[in-house]
């Protein structure tokens, strides 16, 4: 029942990129994915799913969070948040 509710609340994270072009979310369970294709965009993307769940009274956790960045060289860096 707790996903029930946690995925009622979290469609509006959904919808705030819905049509936000550059931006796309994947909701998995308790997780949220948001790929981009800039670091800039991504901190935008961040900003305003942080300010979402904020009015939703939730939280990101920082300690469970990480950004992945994958080069066009064929390079993957992963970056502790």
């Amino acid at each position: 029942m707790a996903f029930l509710l946690f995925a009622v609340y979290i469609d509006d994270i959904a919808e705030l990129f819905s049509f936000k072009r550059g931006v796309h979310v994947v909701i998995y369970a308790d997780d949220i994915i948001l790929v981009t294709s800039s670091v800039s965009e991504l901190q935008n993307a961040l900003s305003l799913c942080q300010s979402e769940l904020e009015s939703l009274d939730m939280s990101l956790n920082a300690r469970k969070s990480c950004c992945l960045c994958a080069l066009a060289c064929g390079l993957t860096l992963a970056v502790r948040v």
